[in-house]
């Protein structure tokens, strides 16, 4: 009902004051009856004149709402859809027509699902599902077409007005976010180029350690053909027993340095394929590695591994974060001259993690680091300290995992925690 501007009161005292302006004093009526009548009429006929004119302006105003609305609809930098419950379209506005590069007349009474990504359909149909159940806003990202078969990722928005449940429409707001996906891709890319350039500084340590891990084996292997050598020279009888025990010892010496190429080299690959494999198993794959160049610096490894559940997880990636956080350890322990230096690694489940707790006892993190800690270029290392590599641990494990890494300064020392969520089945 269109509200009046003037009461039914005021309308009438205003038509008086018309009437009066205007009346014709030199009509001479016969009766006093004939003249009020006369009157009522006239001035009727006046409120039904100015009746008319207030309807007509807010009809007016109301042509113009209504043409701003469409205004602010059709021209809006997102596309609207209106769907019934088989996701055919029935209403879109002008925004939504250029998104798609198509006329009103080509997509209006068609199905939403012919301008999804085929391999996206199965998400939209989850989409909506979920949206019917839970009843209330919900979204997706998938990739849509266009009419020449350009596709482009979008965002999908809906809510359910309250008259929707009666007439089961269904409301869609689209974004092209295109340009924010190609700025995701770039940015994940530069990050694995990050990642494999890190791994790549990290060579200069690799070959020290290497030269660690081997320098103890190939003795053992020189020194018992010097033995053998030795005996034979002097005539001494060697029996086959002797041979066997020396020929044991050799193999076993072998066998270590072929462990240690096969942990380098899994360290090394660039194929990033997913292996199903136990976190205590890369955590000793990483001590093979790196063990004796902590050892060298007389500092004693604690390790304590509980592992039942196996990730589905890339080795290698985990491989680095771990001789990240252990080598700052290290650092620390050297750095801050630690009496009796210690590194505890303690690897166990609850119920959503698997989690590896690396601590040591050496001095900490300065408070004023602490909160910053994890940023590139933030080290708590007093020199040579870069940042980078907890940096790249961080996006390993918490964009690449799915996991968590936080840290904390301990009564004594800095712990560093690693969660990893366990799989669901």
């Amino acid at each position: 009902m269109i509200k009046k501007k003037t009461s039914e009161l005021s309308l009438r005292e205003k038509a008086e004051e018309i009437f009066s302006e205007n009346v014709d004093n030199s009509i001479d009526f016969s009766t006093k009856d004939e003249k009020t009548i006369i009157h009522e009429l006239q001035v009727h006929q006046i409120e039904l004149q100015m009746q008319n004119e207030e309807l007509l302006s807010t009809q007016n105003e109301l042509e113009k709402t209504k043409q701003r609305y469409l205004d602010l609809y059709n021209k809006a930098p997102v596309g609207y859809f209106e769907l019934n419950h088989n996701s055919i379209i029935q209403e879109v506005n002008d925004t939504a027509l250029k998104l798609f590069d198509v006329k009103y007349s080509d997509i209006v009474n068609d199905v939403i699902t012919k301008f999804i990504f085929i391999d996206d359909q199965d998400d939209y149909y989850l989409f909506r599902r979920k949206f019917k159940i839970l009843n209330k806003q919900h979204s997706i990202e998938l990739r849509m077409s266009k009419s020449d078969g350009t596709t482009f990722w979008a965002l999908l928005e809906t809510s359910l007005n309250e008259d929707d449940f009666t007439n089961d429409v269904f409301r869609l707001v689209i974004h092209d976010i295109s340009d924010r996906k190609e700025y995701e891709s770039e940015l994940k890319q530069k990050d694995e180029m990050l990642i494999v350039q890190a791994r790549q500084a990290a060579m200069g340590d690799m070959i020290a350690m290497i030269a660690h891990q081997w320098r103890q084996p190939i003795s053992i292997i020189g020194m018992i053909c010097n033995n053998l050598k030795l005996d034979l020279g002097l005539g001494n009888k060697v029996t086959p027993k002797e041979l066997e025990i020396y020929s044991d010892d050799v193999q076993a010496q072998v066998k270590y340095l072929s462990q240690t190429i096969d942990d380098f080299r899994n360290f090394l690959k660039s194929d990033f394929q997913k292996e199903n494999i136990s976190v205590c198993d890369i955590m000793n794959s990483t001590m093979n590695m790196i063990k004796k160049s902590i050892e060298n610096n007389n500092i004693k490894v604690e390790i304590d591994c509980d592992c039942i559940n196996n990730l589905e997880i890339i080795q290698s990636q985990l491989n680095q974060v771990f001789i990240n956080i252990i080598n700052n350890a290290k650092d620390s322990l050297l750095e801050s001259n630690t009496k009796d230096p210690v590194i505890s690694i303690t690897i166990y489940e609850d119920e959503e993690f698997i989690n590896t707790e690396i601590c040591d006892n050496g001095k900490g993190i300065a408070a004023h680091i602490l909160p910053k800690l994890g940023e590139p270029y933030v080290s708590s290392k007093s020199k040579n300290g870069t940042g980078l590599g907890l940096y790249m641990s961080k996006i390993i494990v918490e964009e690449h995992m799915n996991g968590t890494l936080k840290w904390k300064n301990l009564d004594k020392g800095a712990c560093f925690t690693i969660m990893l969520r366990k799989e669901k089945h």
